[in-house]
């Protein structure tokens, strides 16, 4: 039987695994393959994703498997059949074979400058759905733009719970916290990382507040362009001259978002876990915004040229100085470049997967658990520009010294990279050619990681 180990499924001879036909390669992540497969007997009929095992007897299928059989809803991908593989040298890896889900990942299906309140809310009512049936039998653990595909329809569906948890599930890693992605982790977590960080034997237990405030940074990123700053630097409790952490602002400081919608947001990015509801609830208070009369819910989402940075709103985190690259656009000038494009911007496309996957481990890539079910292979990088204007730039090689403003070594988080002096986060994987404002070093892509000043001991009301 011919190799199953990638790009090599386009020989003329036929592959399979088990009962499945291999039509095609689609991805590889980082610690699985996905094929599109159907069945050899055509029972059931139509095609599937095949997702199968890079590392023998990998405990995420098993995982992966005994969560999604336990799940039956229109906003998670159903469990069609699993198994194992067996290799010429007899090593056995597990697969799974899941619904087939065409469409963008959330971030990309996002028109910029066409997004509306209305449809942001039907699009996060849905993902809050698929948490309120998962958090029934375990939690997700890695919410993320990157995990939700979304069709032309506006159907969504929550995909990779590779690293979900459920009671009586062994940890999948021997660090203090469970996998996920940097930004989206909660300050709960964060706090436990830091205060075990000695303690090799501790093991974070996720709750579903986790994934609550996972979802919060997603729709905070999905309506600003912009990662919500962490609510929480604990380090900074034991060493008073360390810098505060940025503070959060509202989404509608940075966007045309309606009132409704950015309550929601900043109530799932709440610092204390019960306030921040559960999936039901925001579901439900979701679908009921959705379904008003309000006005401004159908007006285009559009981040706000006038927002310039102050000494109290500094901007959370990067792409850096995104209103410093509007101030030398006149606002006339600006709203006309918006209208024309607006009218110009073409139709969605259907989606097509890119080439040159990520290969980055877990605790450092854009993949939660196994590869996300025909996902692009890249992470998505933040985007630039303001609505339809698209204000780019070139990337930039990481200087010799560190940036003003930007934190200096030691990095003693593990999730910083030292460079040249100063503290920077890695891109997930992402290669050159970075977006702009990144940072390209050794052939990846990095962001500094920006501090402020300690704000004054008095402000004005």
């Amino acid at each position: 039987m011919p190799s199953v180990s990638g790009t090599d499924t386009t020989a003329s001879q036929e592959v399979r695994i088990g009962s499945w036909r291999v039509l095609r390669f689609v991805d590889k992540g980082s610690y699985g393959l996905v094929y599109r497969v159907e069945h050899t007997k055509g029972l059931p009929s139509g095609t599937y994703a095949l997702k199968r095992a890079i590392y023998p007897g990998d405990e995420r299928f098993a995982r992966e498997k005994e969560l999604l059989a336990r799940l039956n809803h229109p906003n998670v991908p159903g469990l069609q059949d699993s198994g194992e593989w067996t290799d010429a040298q007899g090593q056995r890896f597990p697969y799974l074979v899941l619904q087939w889900v065409e469409g963008k990942t959330l971030y990309e299906w996002a028109p910029k400058g066409m997004l509306t309140s209305r449809q942001a809310l039907r699009l996060l009512a849905q993902i809050a759905r698929a948490l309120q049936v998962t958090h029934l039998h375990g939690v997700h653990r890695d919410v993320k733009g990157d995990n939700v595909r979304v069709n032309e329809q506006g159907h969504a569906v929550l995909l990779d719970f590779g690293a979900c948890g459920y009671p009586g599930a062994r940890p999948l890693t021997d660090t203090a916290i469970p996998p996920g992605t940097e930004l989206y982790r909660s300050p709960q977590l964060l706090r436990f990382r830091y205060k075990f960080r000695r303690s090799p034997e501790a093991h974070y237990l996720s709750r579903s507040e986790d994934d609550i405030y996972a979802l919060g940074v997603m729709a905070y990123r999905l309506v600003t362009e912009l990662y919500p700053p962490p609510r929480t630097e604990p380090e900074c409790t034991d060493d008073p001259k360390r810098p505060l952490p940025a503070r959060l602002l509202a989404p509608s400081d940075w966007a045309s978002v309606a009132p409704v919608l950015d309550r929601l947001i900043l109530r799932m990015l709440s610092e204390e876990p019960e306030a921040r509801g559960t999936a039901e609830q925001l579901a439900q208070e979701m679908e009921e915004a959705a379904a008003s009369t309000e006005p401004a819910l159908d007006r285009p989402i559009i981040p706000d040229p006038c927002q310039v940075e102050t000494e109290r709103a500094t901007r959370p985190g990067p792409p850096r100085e995104r209103a410093h690259l509007l101030r030398p656009l006149p606002l006339v000038a600006l709203l006309g470049m918006m209208v024309v494009l607006l009218v110009s911007r073409p139709a969605p496309h259907p989606w097509e997967p890119l080439s040159e996957p990520s290969e980055e481990p877990l605790e450092t890539g854009r993949d939660g658990g196994s590869v996300a079910l025909g996902s692009t292979a890249l992470a998505s990088a933040l985007p630039g520009g303001v609505g339809p204007v698209e204000l780019r730039a070139v990337s930039l090689d990481v200087p010799s010294r560190p940036l003003k403003g930007q934190k200096r070594a030691p990095c003693e988080s593990r999730e910083l990279v030292e460079i040249n002096g100063g503290c920077w986060v890695h891109g997930g994987g992402l290669k050159p050619p970075c977006d702009r404002d990144w940072y390209e070093w050794e052939g990846r892509c990095y962001w500094p990681f920006m501090v402020r000043e300690r704000p004054p001991t008095s402000e004005e009301p």
